[in-house]
């Protein structure tokens, strides 16, 4: 072979080899979603977050749908459930926290069960199928997210009788919730208490988690724990969130989950864990001026816990009304910016009214860079989720750019990290010894709108082609040295 003619296959040779490795790259890169399924990611260091069927980071920003929570003459005047979810698509939600109620602030004394039939599992359906069905659908038929949001204002604060109210109202209801909604993937998360506060504030001191003699701590967890452990008899895919004694505000989730921080789901570990932050509850997070170090010490508190303990953190409820100025919101929407690339948080406004009350301007830009689109899988496949699934090869994005191995979710917390961690409210939990750990550091600053989460099987098209031209120029260079030990060389 003439050296120009071997020049010219080469060359020949690594462009079929490129056309042929983008074309696979393509393919690979571009493969669709099994199915609309949301779970948490499995890397055993660092903070986890929601992943969809296809193991790439997934983020929730939605607001809060509150059927009852406020006078009629103050609901969103933007027509159906159908027609208000359209309208915060277009501001940038791709989920929607659906509050279920059984009573109201307006009319506290009207139970809405009661009213359907009771507490049994005729009353409770008739109570779905009534108040809750008709959201749900609106929600899913405008390809958003659901989450679930147990909201019930109990008529008493006395802390006993809150926790024995909760466990003969609450599980029941979530019993028949998960049967209903087991197989329905547009539904990301059940909310299964919101702020579990013992007392109105001021009224009953609360003092590290007790009131008086009575552990409402204590009383919290067990209450998660029976009612995670109803859910998953009937439900063992949908994500549950759960919150600590102090309502997850300020920094008391040491005191509730540093010990066996998956109690309420210790076979699947599809647990998140909620913060609520507003202008009353968290001043040092809706300060108007983030230099005076609350700010930091709430941003790195969060970032730390998630980080330290290996869980998934959710901004359940964040406010988005007119207590919060032009300073606070923005405030929070930077520390969500600067921790997007690693910590993938979900983040959910409160609540819903018209535009202007809602402050829109202040997010919805940030929304519409930040939220996940949402692709509705019309013909989904029937894999088991990567959370049940423990042979799964869905990687998160932290384990590749960390170096950390992704393993199954039943062995991803089979060490407990459970360090003394200080309260931002003077709380200090003391657990064991590992006070000095030093932990790898990581560098998670984006942009302050925060950037989409690249998917993971984009490396293809660099990868294919780059392989395709090695081989190609491998194979010329062998053809070549037969051809010269033919001639004689």
């Amino acid at each position: 072979m003439k050296p120009n003619c071997s020049i010219k296959f080469l060359f020949l040779t690594m462009a079929l080899a490129v056309v042929f490795g983008i074309v696979a790259g393509t393919s690979a890169a571009s493969v669709p979603l099994r199915d609309n399924w949301l779970t948490l990611s499995t890397n055993i260091q660092g903070p986890r977050y929601i992943v969809d069927a296809n193991g790439n980071p997934f983020r929730l920003f939605g607001m809060a749908r509150c059927q009852f929570h406020e006078p009629w003459g103050e609901r969103p005047q933007y027509g159906t459930i159908r027609q208000q979810c359209e309208h915060f698509k277009k501001l940038g939600c791709n989920s929607m926290r659906l509050s279920v109620y059984f009573n109201n602030e307006v009319n506290p004394g009207v139970d809405f069960v009661e009213q359907c039939g009771g507490y049994n599992t005729a009353g409770i359906k008739k109570f779905i199928d009534t108040y809750v069905e008709p959201d749900v659908r609106g929600i899913i038929d405008s390809g958003m997210y659901v989450m679930l949001d147990l909201h019930v204002y109990p008529q008493t604060t006395d802390p006993k009788q809150l926790f024995e109210y909760a466990e003969a109202h609450y599980i029941p209801v979530w019993r028949e919730l998960a049967k209903r909604y087991k197989d329905e993937p547009m539904i990301a998360i059940y909310e299964l208490w919101n702020e579990p506060y013992a007392a109105d504030a001021g009224s009953i001191p609360v003092v590290n988690g007790k009131v008086g003699d009575f552990d409402w701590n204590a009383a919290v967890k067990d209450f998660y724990i029976k009612c995670g452990a109803e859910i998953r008899k009937y439900d063992t895919r949908h994500m549950m969130l759960v919150s600590d004694w102090n309502s997850g505000w300020g920094a008391a989730w040491a005191s509730t989950w540093a010990v066996n921080k998956y109690a309420a789901d210790p076979t699947y570990k599809n647990l998140l864990f909620s913060v609520h932050c507003n202008a009353e509850h968290t001043k040092g997070l809706f300060d108007k001026d983030p230099s005076d170090g609350d700010w930091e010490n709430y941003n790195t508190y969060w970032a730390d816990t998630a980080s330290r303990y290996n869980i998934a953190l959710i901004f359940g409820e964040v406010e988005a009304e007119e207590k919060v100025d032009t300073d606070q919101l923005p405030t929070f929407i930077r520390m969500i910016g600067e921790r997007a690339r690693e910590y993938h948080y979900p983040v959910f406004l409160w609540r819903s009214r018209n535009d202007e009350r809602n402050r829109t301007d202040l997010w919805s830009s940030f929304a519409k860079s930040y939220a996940t689109p949402v692709t509705v899988v019309k013909n989904p496949q029937n894999i088991p989720p990567a959370s049940v699934d423990n042979t799964s090869s869905a990687v998160n994005s932290y384990s590749k750019s960390s170096g950390v191995s992704s393993v199954s979710s039943s062995d991803a917390v089979s060490s407990e990290d459970s360090g003394p961690e200080e309260s931002l409210t003077g709380e200090t939990t003391n657990t064991d010894s590992e006070t000095g750990e030093k932990r790898e550091s990581r560098s998670s600053v984006v942009s302050a709108a925060g950037e989409q989460p690249r998917k993971k099987t984009s490396v293809l098209l660099v990868i294919f082609p780059m392989a395709g031209v090695l081989a190609a120029a491998a194979a010329t260079v062998c053809i070549l040295y037969v051809k010269w030990k033919k001639a004689g060389g």
